[in-house]
């Protein structure tokens, strides 16, 4: 089986891609999991692997959520700042 990245030939013991660190995809844990079972120590570390990096994937995006209702906050302070200014120079 080849890396569907770089296309380097993937191991039978290594979750990740030798030259480029790379996961394998779907389709590959499908096919190795075919042929090696799905309770093997293997097979559970790189199910363990491919939760973790769904899991970092959905704090990444809770993430940018996060800094989007910032700079929100921060616009709208800014906003009713130049309205008070405004408002007072033209007293």
């Amino acid at each position: 089986m080849k890396c569907k990245y770089c296309g380097y030939a993937l191991s039978n013991n290594s979750a990740t891609c030798p030259h480029c660190g790379m996961l394998m995809t779907n389709d590959q844990l499908k096919v190795r999991k075919e042929l090696n079972g799905y309770n093997n120590p293997y097979m559970q570390r790189l199910n363990k692997l491919n939760e973790d990096k769904i899991k970092n994937k959905l704090y990444e995006s809770e993430q940018i959520k996060n800094v989007g209702g910032y700079i929100l906050i921060v616009a709208a302070l800014i906003i009713v700042t130049i309205i008070c200014v405004i408002i007072f120079m033209s007293r």
